[in-house]
This record gives C-alpha cells, sequence and structure tokens, in this order.
C-alpha cells in the first residue's frame, strides 16, 4: 500500500478511501434489502455476501470485484486490514456510493493497517492469545466495563514466553493461516475463491475441499522444513502452545480430512504419518491419527493381507502409546477386533479386550409428527416439529414432556449441565496456582487446560478430588462454590451460570458417587 506523505502521520482513513464492498459491509443486512429492491436486484439474493456482490455487479466491471472476493469476509490476511482504494469509479458506481452513504447517515472512519497491525501484535502478547481475534483486547475491556467478572486467578507474567521477535512473527503467521482456515470451514464463500469459473463449476463441498487443501500445503511445506531439524529430546512445556510448529500440527489436523473428500488418500496418508513420527506438537491427538490412518489402510489401500497387516499395525501401535488418550481406546480396540476377523487370526493369538463399553438402553417413544413446511421453515432447516400437549414443539421439548408425565424433571442442554458439574468439583484445582498456567488476569482457565499436561502437573490434587467425590462428598464441593461463586459469576470453561442452580444440586443428588467420579475424565 502506498503511503503519501501527507497521509503519514495519520492514524485513520475517511471514507473516502474505502472501496465499495467495505462501505456495504457497514450497512444492516435489512439496508443491504432495501437497496437491493431499490436496483432491481433479484429476490435471490438474500445472505449479505450475495447481496454485496450483486449491489457491485449491477454497476460495475465483474473485474473489479476479483480481488475483494477472493479474500474472507473478515478480511484476514497476512496484513488483515484492507487498503485504501486505487480505482477510477463510474458514474454509477459513485451514485452506489453516495447511496450508501446516506444510508450510514453519517462518516466513516478506519484505522490504519500500519497502526491495527501493532495493535494486533500487542494483543497476542498482552493476553496470551493462541487463536487469532480480530475483537482487539476484549477480554479485558469486557472486564472494565463490568460486562464480564473473572475468578482472579494469582498469575504470573513469564518474560520468555516467546523468546526471540521472529519466534513471535512466525507464530503470529500461523495464526492468521489457521483463522484463513477457519473461514474457510465455516463455509464462507468469499473464502473460496467463488469468482474462479473452475471452482464455481464444482459442488460447493469439493470447493471447501479444494481451498482446505490450499491451506494445507502452505502449513505442511513449512512442517517439513521444521520438524526434521528439531531436538527429538526435547521436553514438552507449558509454553509450547505459543510455537509456529504447535498451530502447524493443528491446521494439518483440521485440514486433512479435506484430502478424504478429494480422495488423495497418499497425501493423507504422508500427513497423518509425519505428525506421529514427532512425539511434541498435537500428542493429544495421536488417538485419533492413528485410528484415521488405519481406516484408511483398511478402506482405500486394498484388501490383500499385507495391507491389512500393516492397518493392524497401527492400531497396536495405537494402543500401546501412551499418548493415545482414554477417549480414542474404544475406537482403536473395535477396529482392531474388525481387522482381527478379515485376517481370520486364531481366536487364542486375538488381543484380549479390556475395557468394553456396555451399549445405550434405547428408550423408544411415539407421537404426532408436524409436516407444516411454512412451520418448520420459520423455526429453521432441518428441525422436526412434533404435535405437543399446547401446541407445536421440537422433539427436545416432545421428549421432555413425555418424561414429565412421569413425574420427571427435565433440561434440554446438550452438554452443559455435565461440563457446568466438572467445572464446579474441580474448581479450585482449575484455578490452582501452576507456574504458566495463568499469565493474564483475564483467564477462564489455565493455559494447559487442553493439554495432557493439566493432569500431570496436578495429579495429587485430582486423585486426592476423586476419592472426596467417591466418599458422597460432591454436594458439599458444588454447594461450597455456588455459595462463595455464584452470585459474582466469574467466567469458567465449561461453566453456565445461568442453569438451576438447585437444579444442578438434585442432579448430583440423584448421580451416584461412581458416576460423579468419571467426570474425572476431561481432566485427562
Amino acid at each position: 500500500m502506498t503511503v503519501t506523505a501527507e497521509q503519514s502521520h495519520k492514524f485513520a482513513e475517511d471514507e473516502s478511501t474505502a472501496e465499495l464492498p467495505e462501505l456495504l459491509d457497514c450497512l444492516p443486512l435489512d439496508s443491504l434489502k432495501k437497496m437491493g429492491k431499490q436496483m432491481k436486484i433479484s429476490s435471490s439474493a438474500k445472505t449479505r455476501t450475495t447481496l454485496t456482490r450483486a449491489l457491485i455487479l449491477s454497476c460495475s466491471r465483474q473485474t473489479i470485484l476479483t480481488a475483494y472476493f477472493h479474500k474472507p469476509r473478515s478480511q484476514i490476511s497476512d496484513k488483515p486490514y484492507l487498503s485504501a482504494r486505487n480505482t477510477k469509479e463510474s458514474p454509477s458506481q459513485l451514485h452506489l456510493r453516495k447511496q450508501i452513504l446516506k444510508e450510514i447517515a453519517g462518516r466513516c472512519v478506519r484505522l490504519r493497517t500500519e497502526l491495527l497491525e501493532i495493535l494486533d501484535r500487542l494483543n497476542i502478547i498482552f493476553l496470551r492469545s493462541t487463536s487469532y481475534d480480530l475483537s482487539l483486547f476484549l477480554p479485558a475491556l469486557l472486564n472494565a466495563f463490568k460486562k464480564r467478572l473473572h475468578a482472579s486467578p494469582n498469575y504470573v507474567r513469564t518474560g520468555d514466553v516467546f523468546p526471540s521477535r521472529q519466534i513471535f512473527l512466525d507464530f503470529r503467521e500461523a495464526l492468521v493461516l489457521e483463522a484463513q482456515l477457519s473461514e474457510i470451514l465455516k463455509g464462507d464463500p468469499s473464502s473460496m475463491n467463488n469468482l474462479d469459473e473452475d471452482l464455481n463449476k464444482v459442488a460447493p463441498n469439493l470447493r471447501k475441499a479444494q481451498s482446505t487443501k490450499k491451506i494445507l500445503e502452505v502449513a505442511y511445506s513449512s512442517w517439513k522444513a521444521i520438524i526434521p531439524t528439531e531436538d527429538p529430546d526435547v521436553t514438552r512445556s507449558l509454553f509450547d502452545r505459543f510455537r509456529y510448529e504447535h498451530v502447524l500440527a493443528r491446521i494439518m489436523d483440521r485440514s486433512s480430512e479435506a484430502l478424504g473428500t478429494l480422495k488423495e488418500y497418499n497425501f493423507l496418508v504422508e500427513i497423518l504419518e509425519s505428525l506421529l513420527k514427532q512425539r511434541r506438537w498435537g500428542v493429544g491427538h495421536r488417538g485419533a491419527w492413528y485410528d484415521r490412518l488405519a481406516l484408511i489402510y483398511m478402506t482405500h489401500m486394498g484388501n490383500d493381507v499385507e495391507v491389512l497387516t500393516k492397518a493392524m499395525e497401527i492400531v497396536q501401535c495405537g494402543l500401546k502409546d501412551e499418548e493415545t488418550r482414554s477417549i480414542y481406546r474404544p475406537r482403536l480396540e473395535r477396529r482392531l477386533v474388525r481387522l482381527e476377523n478379515r485376517l481370520r487370526i486364531p481366536i487364542n493369538e486375538r488381543h484380549q479386550v479390556v475395557r468394553r463399553l456396555n451399549n445405550a438402553k434405547e428408550t423408544f417413544i411415539g407421537g404426532s409428527r408436524i409436516c407444516d413446511d411454512s412451520i418448520n421453515s420459520s423455526l429453521g432447516t432441518n428441525r422436526t416439529k412434533w404435535k405437543g400437549k399446547n401446541g407445536t414443539v421440537s422433539v427436545e421439548e416432545f421428549v421432555l414432556e413425555y418424561y414429565s408425565n412421569l413425574g420427571y424433571k427435565g433440561y434440554h442442554t446438550e452438554g452443559r449441565i455435565l461440563s457446568t458439574i466438572y467445572g464446579l468439583l474441580f474448581w479450585d484445582i482449575i484455578f490452582s496456582s501452576i507456574p504458566g498456567a495463568f499469565e493474564t488476569p483475564y483467564q477462564t482457565a489455565p493455559l494447559d487446560i487442553m493439554d495432557a499436561m493439566f493432569y500431570s502437573e496436578r495429579r495429587d490434587a485430582i486423585d486426592a478430588r476423586i476419592i472426596d467425590i467417591r466418599n458422597g462428598n460432591a454436594r458439599e464441593l458444588v454447594s461450597n462454590v455456588l455459595e462463595r461463586e455464584g452470585k459474582k459469576r466469574p467466567g469458567c470453561i465449561g461453566v453456565y451460570w445461568t442453569l438451576e442452580q438447585d437444579g444442578i444440586l438434585e442432579i448430583i443428588e440423584v448421580m451416584e458417587s461412581l458416576t460423579l467420579s468419571l467426570l474425572q475424565l476431561p481432566a485427562h
């Protein structure tokens, strides 16, 4: 971006430098629809992206759009904020600009790219962010405005989280790349080169997969250059999450599914084997990588004995790997049983399944389904409606009515109740003072909450808490936390203060102590 001498001292730009798509992005959806009607845009354009595209296409050449629509709507890039306008506008474009400014009913201002990049870097360093976020300093601002309270953990700032400037810049670069991937996986058409004629001829899921693959190729290229040079004897650190390699492993894990969609199984095998060869980055997903790799050999690499034997060896390695988390072990054991059956391994030589999951009890409930498209469309797609006691209800409400008739009290909360009980049972352990766990006063969880290190660093406290729970002290533990924190409602990962506190205590009372003790599993 070219900066004139007059502009060099300014921190912001006005609306005269903005592209038309940027100005349209300032308008609410209702205003876009209103302008679409005035300009007689096709009624098929209903979303923000399609309306913006249609409005500009109605008064400009398509080539003007390409640079804008090849980027994600949030404008995430190496320089995530748009450059100044440099296209001479036609009379029809100038008319559209005037219409937009009339709808905005005021002036527009935008901070300059250079300033925003500095603020973005400060945001990552100050908040110890492990993901790219355009909402700069949001946790600190919400806390200052008293919109969100925090548990006030004993935090200590570590001076060498980023040992060098280059390590920090590499880390931020990886976060930006991951943010681009997130835009694609969310299905934003503007993040998938949707004006490319060749891509437009492809089905949406394939277009998404092809865009995802491009991100994967960038990450894998960097991964191959870095990983072979690493010292395998280096132990994992709590601050590994602030390294380029950690984010690259996360990107490769999330984007590798696209290769299955594209049927590029050899490349997928290469990615998974590369991830499994190292034991420092993304270790929590090793069980999933073993399972996926074995599945590819079972289903896409042929059906001969040699290939199936290779798949069985992969599964056995996964079961022997100490880094394979318990959540993946039942899946690997089921796959091993299937492989042994296909290979006709003698019974006395087969793997003995130590922990077999019982099948869940099934309950069948009958009812009258309402097939009124107008009702379903008004309440969201793919949601069935049923005849309830007092009118039309969702399937979840119908089930709750069924159990209410049997004398039960129920809640539909997905997994929020269990995650809340877990957070309350282990509250003081989650917020305990562990070196490096809390770097800011705005955290709702320690930095290692999603890592295997969370359990290893707090093993004694967690094991002691499990004994307390098995001894029947769960209700007292939760009641104490609710009494102490219930009025302030500070943020804690997984805890939903909107749930009925009396209901939570009732649920704990009816759950067996052994069942409650299984809530330790998230800590692993």
